[in-house]
C-alpha cells in the first residue's frame, strides 16, 4: 500500500529541480516580506517617542500675575498643547537673554508650547498666527520652515513606504501563487485518476498540500538567514548616514520572522488547497 509519505516524496524526487526553485522563490519571497515589516516596524518605533514641534512664547513683562494667566488660558484654547511650561532665565543663555532684553530693564515671560507629536504643520502656523495676536505676547518664535521641512520628509518617508510596500506584498502574493501552480503540476496526473475513483477530498489534495507546506518551511529557513544577513548590512549604513537607530531589537525581528513565516506557509498550503481542488476527473 503506498502511503500519503510515498505520494507527497515520489513526485518531489521526480521534480527534484523544480522543487529546490519553488523553495528558492519562497526563501527570496519570505525575505522581502521580513524586510517590509521590519521597515515599517522601525519607521513606527523612531517616530513613537518623537515629541512634538515646539514654540517659544514672550510675554510682556509688565503683566500681572491675573493677565499672564489669562494670556496662558487663551493661548491653550488658541492651540493643540501637551505642555505650556515657562522657561527661567537660568536656562537661557546670556547671549539670548541679550537679545531678548534689549533695551528693556526687564526679561520678557517665556514660555516654551509643545505641540503634540502627530500636529499637521498647517495646524501649527495657523496657531502661531493666532497666539501672536493674544493681548500680551510680545513675540512667538517658531522655526516654521525647519517644522515645514521635517514634517514634508516623513509624510514623504511614510508614503514611500506604502507605495513600495503595497507592489512588494502584491508580488510576493503573486510568487506564491506561481509556486502553487508548479507544485501542482507535480501531482496532477495522480490527482485526475484519484478523482476519477472516487477517492477522498483529502486524498486528492492533501499531498499537494504537504509539499506546499514543506517546501514554505524550508523556504522560511533559508530566507531567515538572508533576512538576517541583509538586515546587519544594511542596517548599520543606513545608521551612520543618517544618524539613526534603526537596528531591530532581536526579540522584535524574532516576532517578524516568525509572523512571515507563519503568514507564508498558511497562505502557500490554503493556496494550494484551493488549487488541487479545481482539478477534473481523467476521462477516457
Amino acid at each position: 500500500m503506498i502511503t500519503m509519505r510515498d505520494r507527497v516524496r515520489r513526485p518531489i524526487q521526480a521534480n527534484l529541480k523544480r522543487f529546490i526553485f519553488v523553495v528558492v522563490v519562497f526563501s527570496l519571497a519570505l525575505c522581502l516580506l521580513g524586510q517590509i515589516a521590519l521597515s515599517f516596524y522601525c519607521f513606527y518605533d523612531s517616530h513613537r517617542g518623537v515629541m512634538g514641534d515646539e514654540v517659544s512664547v514672550f510675554l510682556d513683562s509688565s503683566l500681572t500675575d491675573a493677565q499672564r494667566k489669562k494670556a496662558q488660558e487663551q493661548i491653550r484654547a488658541l492651540a493643540p498643547i501637551t505642555e505650556l511650561r515657562e522657561i527661567k532665565p537660568t536656562d537661557v543663555l546670556e547671549k539670548d537673554i541679550l537679545k531678548l532684553v534689549g533695551d528693556r530693564k526687564k526679561i520678557p515671560t517665556m514660555l516654551a508650547l509643545q505641540f503634540p507629536s502627530d500636529t499637521r504643520y498647517i495646524d501649527i502656523e495657523g496657531a502661531v498666527k493666532s497666539i501672536e495676536k493674544v493681548k500680551g505676547v510680545e513675540g512667538v518664535t517658531a522655526n516654521l520652515d525647519w517644522i515645514k521641512k521635517r514634517h514634508s520628509l516623513r509624510e514623504a518617508i511614510a508614503l514611500g513606504m506604502f507605495a513600495f510596500g503595497a507592489p512588494a506584498v502584491t508580488l510576493v502574493c503573486l510568487l506564491i501563487f506561481q509556486n502553487s501552480l508548479r507544485l501542482s503540476a507535480f501531482f496532477r496526473s495522480e490527482r485526475e485518476l484519484l478523482l476519477m475513483l472516487g477517492a477522498s477530498d483529502w486524498a486528492v489534495r492533501g499531498p499537494q498540500m504537504i509539499a506546499a507546506a514543506l517546501s514554505s518551511v524550508l523556504g522560511c529557513i533559508i530566507g531567515g538567514v538572508l533576512l538576517l544577513v541583509t538586515t546587519l548590512a544594511s542596517v548599520p549604513l543606513l545608521e551612520e548616514a543618517f544618524e539613526l537607530t534603526l537596528m531591530p531589537h532581536w526579540s522584535v525581528f524574532a516576532a517578524v520572522y516568525l509572523s512571515v513565516s507563519l503568514a507564508t506557509i498558511l497562505l502557500s498550503v490554503i493556496v494550494s488547497y484551493f488549487i488541487a481542488g479545481a482539478t477534473t476527473p481523467r476521462t477516457f
